[in-house]
């Protein structure tokens, strides 16, 4: 009878600890979908970014200066005071604390090209709500330069390459231009599976309808994007790489974060589909029916891929990646 009192006892320490834990470390719904609030600490350890102090104490995972809703300012301003008016951001795009060491370092990486006005409203209303995350990141726009077809996976693929010379990054964020969160509570730190961060968007009534879908704003452990290979080289035009790399998600087993909370949704800037240079692919589909046989295509076959990384130019408020690709 003592024995199995005994062991009653030490069962409801446990759960009364596991209780206070979750307590003292969930702030609101919005972090909810972490399994195990140690686990990032344990398998995601951060690189202190040059010219910073290794005594200063750690970030907290849960900035003290978040705001919420965010008012999305839509006005296409000159670059150049905005330039003025984020003058805490370094050269390169680049953001770190200053009191305290980084919770995470990361990379936020656009595909981009011929969206100038996109490019304007997302700066200026991205920097400011990194910059109370707790985190060093930098962003990295990954322009196409020239009228070819475009290809974003290839794109995020040399991208991710590039940016790797430069720092070393914990996590990457695989962000579309036209997507901004409405929320700066929906963190951009380092998650322990794949997450959709663009699960929740307006256009779509903050509805996921495609299961496969992740495209928008996708963010991965440097470790995991390396494990699936990246992205498929394969996908010309629009349509196709975000499945693939869903596929890619699912067939490496490493699961799929997708928040369903007010924190987390995003916005969409408005811009048409099938342009000229970027059109609907109908060959696309029939690729991504068979993403398992396409695995070898991604990082490791850019060697083969015909490309040409013509500059990397740290502007002010981004490091700019040009490139030129042509269809083999």
């Amino acid at each position: 009878m003592s024995i199995r009192l005994c062991l009653y006892g030490a069962v409801a320490v446990v759960l009364l600890i596991i209780i206070l834990t979750m307590q003292d470390s969930s702030m609101t719904t919005y972090l909810s979908y972490i399994p195990d609030r140690n686990y990032i600490i344990q398998n995601v350890k951060s690189s202190v970014p040059e010219g910073k102090s290794v005594s200063l104490p750690m970030c907290s995972k849960t900035p003290e200066n978040l705001r919420g809703k965010i008012n999305i300012s839509l006005e296409e301003r000159k670059m150049e005071d905005i330039e003025n008016d984020l003058d805490f951001i370094q050269p390169g795009g680049s953001f770190t604390p200053k009191n305290c060491s980084p919770v995470f370092n990361v990379a936020i990486m656009v595909a981009y090209r011929w969206r100038y006005p996109h490019l304007v409203v997302m700066l200026n209303n991205l920097h400011p709500m990194l910059a109370r995350h707790n985190i060093h990141y930098r962003i990295f726009i990954i322009n196409q330069n020239g009228n070819n077809t475009f290809n974003k996976g290839m794109l995020w693929n040399i991208g991710f390459t590039e940016a790797l010379k430069l720092e070393q990054f914990d996590c990457i964020f695989l962000h579309d231009v036209d997507h901004l969160p409405e929320d700066d509570r929906n963190l951009y730190h380092c998650p322990p599976q794949p997450w959709h961060v663009a699960g929740a968007v307006d256009r779509f009534g903050y509805v996921n309808q495609w299961p496969g879908y992740v495209g928008g704003c996708l963010a991965m452990l440097t470790a995991h994007f390396k494990m699936v290979n990246g992205f498929s080289n394969r996908y010309w035009g629009w349509g196709g790489e975000d499945d693939d790399m869903h596929n890619r998600i699912v067939l490496a087993n490493l699961g799929l974060i997708r928040l369903d909370t007010v924190e987390s949704r995003m916005m969409t800037l408005q811009h048409s589909t099938n342009e000229s240079g970027n059109e609907v692919n109908n060959v696309n589909f029939d690729l991504k029916m068979d993403s398992g046989g396409g695995m070898a295509s991604g990082l490791s076959s850019l060697s083969s891929c015909k490309f040409e990384v013509t500059g990397v130019v740290e502007e002010k408020l981004y490091t700019n990646i040009s490139v030129t690709l042509e269809m083999a």
